[in-house]
């Protein structure tokens, strides 16, 4: 499994991921382009060969010194396999190594998978938001401060 910054070149690649996994809802490709745009240095993908077997896309937050995982998703027939935890890893790392002291995310509170990967990279719940994505689609805000925990870029 490597691990590397996403081109241009995957962003199709990371569309079927996200259709895959989340059909309609999932980010469109535009979308994905964009963000590669305007964040390159915060946009990793994890790969088996030439196969996409996750990704990882991070933003700037509202502070000079916050960022937000916006997405993490692995494919499939990765799941289990570790991908998820070297992803995160890799990017609170970075993210840490770029400045950032705080670092949010949201996950449903049914996704027990990830909500059970992120306390353990040492992530803290927040709070609950119900409908933050719309009716319906409540989200656990969790927090991650470097200053607080131990990253060593793999989990």
């Amino acid at each position: 499994m490597h691990i590397r910054s996403v081109t241009s070149a995957d962003i199709p690649a990371l569309t079927a991921l996200e259709y895959q996994h989340y059909k309609a809802e999932g980010y469109p490709e535009a979308f994905l382009f964009q963000a590669y745009r305007q964040w390159p240095q915060m946009l990793w993908l994890a790969s088996d060969n030439s196969v996409v077997a996750g990704y990882v896309l991070c933003a700037p937050g509202a502070g000079s010194s916050e960022a937000w995982i916006m997405s993490a998703l692995v494919a499939a027939d990765y799941r289990g396999l570790g991908v998820g935890s070297a992803l995160m890893g890799h990017a609170l790392s970075h993210l840490t190594d770029q400045g950032f002291s705080t670092i949010y995310l949201s996950v449903a509170p049914t996704n027990t998978g990830a909500l059970k990967l992120y306390q353990k990279l040492g992530f803290v719940v927040l709070e609950q938001k119900d409908n933050y994505l719309g009716a319906g689609e409540h989200r656990l805000i969790m927090r991650y401060k470097p200053d607080l925990n131990t990253c060593s870029g793999t989990a």
